[in-house]
């Protein structure tokens, strides 16, 4: 995928059926659409993250994203409208809102474990702000929690509120 600094070298390794791809492509191209380029999911939610709210533009220190999604959530960290790392954590927004599962404090440790990767492998500075896009994240205590495990500033942004849309 290329590299970062002299030492660091980006990998992503995919294995992916061939026909479930290509029955995609096949129907995008029948609908009239024209694909440029496929994006890795993780890679896309923190490149719109950065780009679209304007998170990482101009400064020189990387950000922190948390995309919590319906079924799972991803850790990205930005820096300039690039990507430095990412990871993804099987916990959404749905199990976070189950109360029976308690599932808040094993997402904390994994959003830890996430930050803690990305400092273990000195890929650039560390983070200052944790740029939450979430749906709902009202629930007593979770924001709170959230800025405990990776003691950093958490910054609530929201996709819909930046989109533009015309008729």
């Amino acid at each position: 995928i290329g590299t970062y600094k002299h030492n660091y070298t980006k990998i992503l390794l995919l294995i992916v059926q061939f026909k479930l791809i290509k029955k995609q492509l096949e129907i995008l191209e029948k609908s009239g659409l024209k694909t440029e380029r496929i994006i890795f999911s993780p890679e896309a939610t923190g490149l719109a993250a950065s780009r679209l709210l304007k998170i990482t533009e101009h400064s020189g220190v990387p950000e922190a994203i948390l995309n919590i999604d319906h079924s799972s959530s991803d850790f990205v960290v930005a820096c300039r409208n690039k990507i430095l790392f990412i990871r993804s954590i099987p916990i959404g927004s749905t199990q976070l809102k189950d109360e029976k599962n308690n599932c808040a404090p094993k997402f904390f440790e994994e959003v830890k474990k996430s930050y803690e990767a990305y400092q273990s492998e000195d890929i650039d500075k560390n983070p200052a702000v944790l740029a939450l896009c979430a749906p709902d994240t009202e629930q007593p205590n979770f924001r709170q929690g959230l800025e405990a495990a990776v003691n950093l500033q958490l910054r609530p942004v929201s996709f819909i509120r930046n989109l533009q849309a015309s008729s």
